[in-house]
């Protein structure tokens, strides 16, 4: 008898500990959510530009923003548009969502222009980012794919310095908020 009450003990501890389902208590403060920094609205010049990876010869045949301008901001987005002067650069603004480390992911750019005297349309698409330091700095980056529709491609590429289409080409940005 004491051998049976000795075995149901043991079988009961080992079953309480090993079978049976801990009960965590939710924590009464959850932690924060990083939403990022966000950029002060309104007009900002473009600082600094270069191209990278760049098979599109970028830096011969497209022009760069002169400025950006941030608008609709809100806890964890913001939109986005291109001017070089007085001209949008792009066919819309872009809507960036935050990511992470103060990295915002954008809708894509998209973009076309034609050489006046051929037949080709230039199609730029393609992802971008824009990281924002502070309220009064960011810096961006677009990789783009150009394509061409047209019977005259292989001319525009040859007159465009890029040699050939489609090709790549990344566009690196800062701006500041005046």
């Amino acid at each position: 008898m004491k051998c049976l009450f000795l075995f149901s003990a043991i079988f009961c501890i080992l079953s309480a500990a090993g079978c049976g389902e801990s009960v965590e208590s939710p924590d009464p403060t959850p932690a924060p959510q990083d939403t990022g920094i966000q950029p002060q609205v309104g007009d900002w010049p473009v600082i600094t530009t270069g191209w990278t990876d760049d098979e599109c010869n970028g830096e011969e045949g497209l022009a760069v923003p002169t400025s950006v301008t941030f608008s609709n901001a809100d806890s964890n987005s913001f939109s986005i548009t291109f001017f070089n002067g007085d001209v949008r650069v792009g066919e819309s603004s872009l809507r960036c969502t935050y990511e992470r480390d103060d990295k915002y992911t954008c809708s894509n750019f998209t973009n076309s222009f034609s050489y006046p005297g051929f037949d080709g349309l230039i199609s730029i698409v393609g992802p971008g980012s824009v990281t924002v330091t502070s309220e009064t700095t960011a810096s961006g980056k677009g990789q783009f794919v150009l394509e061409c529709e047209g019977s005259d491609c292989d001319q525009i590429a040859t007159q465009s310095n890029s040699g050939r289409f489609p090709c790549n080409t990344t566009l690196n940005w800062t701006a500041e908020a005046p």
